[in-house]
């Protein structure tokens, strides 16, 4: 089993749905990447740009993404900004806007595996911070049993997937990733550019309707 890798950290996500406590990766730049052309580091890679342009496509704000270890055992992360004072999920009582954010956020957790898979390297074991966290932070406030949440995970998965099976968007997540191997991090607007220019003359539309730039 390699470390749990594609992390998707945010100033409270980290910390749970309900924290709006600030929290950045521990990773020191200076740590080596594996060796050049390493299939696991462009496998991270994927996982990683899978994050950045389903969450940057579904209206999510982008802060940065990174190939780095970490002191837990993981490698690469990638972190969204937190929504707002607004949001204060509890089950049981959810606002529609609350429903909709859960929803983008699980279907962003999704999105790492899911390209990881489509490139052709998947390690479900080595993504278990994404599942474990979708699953017991955020799925739990909208799915009650162990099948409920299991299903509505498969549910979003199959979301992401039909998004990055666009190929626009794959196009946009092979350019992330391309650049994570070349710099080993990318910071949100650097990403949310290379995203927009991957995208530019697709179409494609943020969750907020606004245009790719």
């Amino acid at each position: 089993m390699r470390p749990a890798v594609g992390r998707i950290v945010c100033s409270m996500w980290s910390k749970g749905p309900d924290s709006s406590r600030a929290s950045t990766p521990a990773h020191t730049s200076d740590l080596p990447l594996p060796a050049e052309g390493s299939r696991e580091l462009a496998a991270i890679a994927y996982h990683e740009a899978g994050h950045v342009v389903v969450g940057h496509l579904l209206g999510l704000q982008l802060l940065d993404a990174d190939l780095w270890p970490d002191d837990e055992g993981g490698r690469g992360h990638t972190h969204f900004a937190h929504p707002g004072s607004w949001f204060h999920p509890r089950r049981g009582s959810l606002s529609a806007s609350e429903n909709d954010l859960i929803d983008r956020v699980l279907t962003t957790f999704m999105a790492g595996l899911t390209a990881e898979s489509r490139f052709g390297h998947e390690d479900a074991d080595g993504s278990g911070y994404d599942l474990d966290q979708s699953m017991h932070e955020w799925v739990s406030l909208i799915a009650d049993s162990a099948e409920e949440r299991s299903a509505a995970l498969d549910g979003f998965r199959g979301r992401a997937a039909t998004m990055i099976e666009r190929p626009q968007v794959w196009g946009a997540i092979e350019a992330v990733a391309s650049s994570l191997l070349e710099r080993g991090q990318l910071d949100g607007s650097a990403a949310a550019q290379i995203v927009a220019d991957a995208l530019r003359a697709s179409g494609e539309k943020r969750k907020d309707g606004s245009g790719v730039t």
